[in-house]
């Protein structure tokens, strides 16, 4: 299992703020998920930066890894995303991964 996080730009500041965002979430998930019985050992994290589609890079991810399931969240963070029941970018890779099997999750 790799939970991975897609930054667009790449620039060095940007990643840096985001890594200090994301790394206390990639903690929580690992204890979550080892409390839940997966082994420490098989949970890996990435952050991919530079790309122009967070949905292209996650389901490229999941295709170069040989993964068959993809999870995303359901919204993303942004003020407008209340007014829709799917993000963009979770939209996107549903559509994206017609050969994977994609969970969309609150």
């Amino acid at each position: 299992m790799t939970l991975t996080h897609v930054i667009r730009g790449e620039e060095r500041e940007t990643v840096e703020k985001a890594s200090k965002r994301i790394n206390p979430v990639f903690n929580m998930a690992k204890s979550h998920l080892t409390h839940s019985g997966f082994k420490p050992s098989r949970i890996s994290t990435k952050i991919i930066t530079g790309v122009l589609s967070r949905a292209g890079a996650i389901v490229h991810e999941a295709e170069d890894g040989g993964y068959c399931t993809i999870v995303v969240g359901r919204k993303g963070v942004s003020k407008a995303s209340d007014d829709f029941f799917i993000g963009r970018v979770s939209n996107k890779v549903v559509q994206m991964g017609r050969e994977k099997v994609v969970w969309v999750v609150s």
